[in-house]
């Protein structure tokens, strides 16, 4: 896509604790046709205004980054003067951005026609595995089954999915910047982002059919039945392994869900026209060689585009922890204990001659690795140390909600434990740790709120709440989360970005 290549590992872990290195992290999101001397400079400075304000530490690609053109890019180039930079090299940096984003929009089309190749290749081989497994599968050939998986995964889904995910930060960055510089009004916004059909628009029919007996809990676990609540962790059950508590939908309809819907909004295709006409302005305005039309089917097909290649990418993930899963059941262990091992572990086993030995094997480490767990769970440990000391001394660092859209609504709060969930959430903020796709049948509970601890501005969840117009803190962190979820009635303001306690 033209962003400069990154050859290292951009995580490493402390503790029990996963950590991003800033440092390549900011060096994947600069143009590939900077100068090294330039671009190391630039994430220099970059991790100085990260440094300035850890607050940003998971807003870095709107905040702080330049890693695409938008609307907004020339105002936040000022920016570099007074930092060092000089006129040829913030001209420098403008066109680069310029031509990797135009390029990007020019090149879309034909990209997702080939990712979408690929994303085919993938199910077949994923359909292939499932037809070879069978529960008297040999545990050896289970694990020859899983390596297979991976491999086909990242060849075909992982760089596939990243690349749509990209696509999709790019355009809900202009999207906002037209918001920002005054082209398009709150509500315009607003609109925008609802008119988003993705995946989760069709769990929601889905659900609705399967309510009234239009299909069948079979039909509709082969669709959806490989969602989980964690799509990476294995003691999560899948849809269709979950008590049917969660697809007895209420019959109120969800009024979030009803707006979506184009044949719902009115005066659509004047919608259409009046953005159209805005997006013509700043374009014309900003010299900037793309016709409105088509950068706003960019923006929009993008953006639901990202969802389902997530959608689809984690059928084959879903299915390599099913087959790990399968593989703890034959050892006697649980999925729990089978989560202290590492991948190329359970790859590994393809290379034993007796099952009896791979059973010692995990009965003699398994010990090990749960003191090991324990002992580093006993770690306080920051969200963002800059040096070795930030571990001596572990300071609480100020996260900033994401809000979504302008609402304020005053409702109870219903805290969603995975391991106990509560189908009561009608009317109800609902409060999620961690806001996997798993968990879109909440969507369909008619709920009037949602607050998860993490998550970013362009997230799955952020996505979902924007197209449904459901007010939304997303990404809150540990401290504001715990006050949220322990209240009994929440003031959820997103147009003033505020989270009080309230009484009903």
């Amino acid at each position: 896509m033209g962003y400069s290549a990154v050859n290292k590992d951009l995580m490493c872990r402390y503790g029990n604790k996963p950590y991003i290195i800033v440092e390549l992290a900011f060096m994947a999101l600069i143009p590939s046709a900077l100068s090294e001397t330039l671009a190391c400079k630039l994430k220099d400075y970059y991790i100085d205004c990260l440094k300035s304000d850890l607050s940003a530490h998971d807003k870095i690609e709107f905040e702080i980054a330049l890693s695409c053109f938008d609307f907004c890019t020339k105002d936040k180039l000022i920016n570099l003067k007074a930092k060092g930079f000089t006129e040829e090299e913030i001209n420098s940096i403008n066109t680069s951005l310029y031509n990797l984003t135009l390029n990007a929009i020019n090149d879309y089309k034909k990209v997702l026609r080939t990712d979408t190749d690929s994303l085919q290749k993938l199910e077949a081989i994923r359909k292939e595995c499932f037809q070879k497994y069978n529960k008297n599968t040999f545990i050896q050939s289970i694990s020859k089954i899983i390596h297979k998986l991976l491999n086909a995964i990242t060849e075909f889904g992982t760089a596939q999915f990243s690349r749509h995910a990209r696509y999709a930060f790019i355009a809900r960055s202009i999207a906002q910047s037209l918001k920002n510089k005054g082209y398009w009004s709150s509500l315009d916004f607003d609109n925008f982002m609802a008119r988003i059909h993705t995946v989760t628009s069709d769990l929601e029919q889905a659900f609705k059919d399967l309510q009234t007996g239009a299909i069948t809990k079979e039909r509709f676990f082969e669709t959806y039945g490989h969602l989980r609540a964690g799509t990476y962790d294995i003691t999560k059950p899948r849809y269709d392994m979950q008590d049917i508590g969660i697809f007895n939908t209420s019959p109120l309809i969800n009024k979030q869900m009803q707006s979506v819907s184009v044949k719902d909004v009115p005066d659509a295709v004047l919608l259409d026209a009046q953005l159209q006409q805005k997006t013509e302005k700043a374009l014309q305005e900003s010299n900037i060689s793309i016709n409105a039309e088509e950068l706003l089917s960019f923006m929009k097909t993008s953006l639901e585009q990202r969802e389902y290649f997530k959608f689809t990418f984690t059928k084959s993930l879903s299915f390599v922890l099913e087959l790990i899963a399968e593989i703890a059941q034959k050892l006697n262990v649980t999925r729990e204990e089978i989560a202290f091992f590492d991948i190329n572990e359970i790859i590994s086993f393809c290379f034993y001659g007796v099952q009896e030995e791979i059973k010692q094997y995990i009965l003699e480490l398994l010990p090990v690795r749960k003191k090991e767990y324990a002992l580093y769970s006993k770690l306080i440990l920051p969200s963002v140390f800059t040096k070795t000391s930030d571990f001596d001394f572990i300071q609480i660092t100020e996260v900033r909600p994401n809000f979504i859209s302008t609402k304020i609504i005053k409702a109870p709060v219903a805290f969603l434990d995975t391991n106990n969930p509560d189908f009561n959430l009608q009317g109800k903020i609902v409060a999620i740790e961690k806001a996997a796709p798993g968990y879109d049948w909440i969507f369909t509970k008619g709920i009037a709120g949602l607050i998860t601890c993490y998550g970013g501005v362009a997230s799955h969840m952020a996505i979902r709440c924007a197209e449904f117009e459901l007010p939304a803190a997303i990404g809150c962190g540990q401290t504001i989360f715990d006050f949220a979820s322990k209240q009994n009635v929440l003031c959820l303001d997103c147009k003033h970005g505020k989270i009080t306690k309230g009484i009903l």
